[in-house]
């Protein structure tokens, strides 16, 4: 791969220019050329993924899951049919036919929350309680997928993955 089109929506993630941002210092380690997309509907996903079918040798980054999940049926079909490579922040999509995935894992998150919502109706002041991070991560890998698109995972990477589809 020569380069990788990093997508966000400016309006549900109006952080995306950080990502793409971070991503440009990455450029030269990771070997890849990186540009950020922004995308606010169906058709600008597809417009994009069209882009890097046509260009070949790119990959997808879709970073952000609640914009991209209205949308993710039509995405996963179209990288699919184009045989472009994608890698999701969120399980669920590679548990639906992307590629791979690698973020906080929900589940953890969802779990962390309730000890939060306990302990403000236990009185805590919310004031006083800490920031919390994920602190659990996972990676994602649907070898279906792989094999339809003709890629070799490599060992390294299945032997970091929590979950093999």
């Amino acid at each position: 791969m020569s380069h990788a089109a990093l997508l966000f929506n400016p309006e549900s993630a109006p952080y995306g220019p950080f990502y793409v941002q971070a991503a440009h210092q990455m450029e030269s380690r990771l070997g890849l050329k990186i540009a950020g997309a922004s995308v606010r509907s169906g058709p600008g996903i597809a417009a994009a993924i069209e882009t890097a079918a046509r260009t070949g040798g790119g990959l997808v980054v879709l970073p952000d899951g609640g914009f991209f999940g209205t949308h993710s049926t039509m995405a996963i079909a179209l990288l699919a049919q184009r045989r472009v490579p994608a890698i999701f922040a969120v399980r669920f999509y590679a548990s639906n036919g992307g590629l791979m995935s690698y973020g906080a894992d929900l589940t953890q998150q969802f779990r962390d929350g309730a000890g939060y919502v306990d302990r403000l109706l236990r009185g805590a002041d919310i004031s006083t309680l800490p920031v919390q991070f994920a602190t659990r991560f996972e990676l994602v890998i649907n070898m279906k997928t792989a094999r339809a698109l003709g890629l070799t995972v490599p060992n390294r990477l299945l032997l970091d993955a929590e979950l093999i589809e």
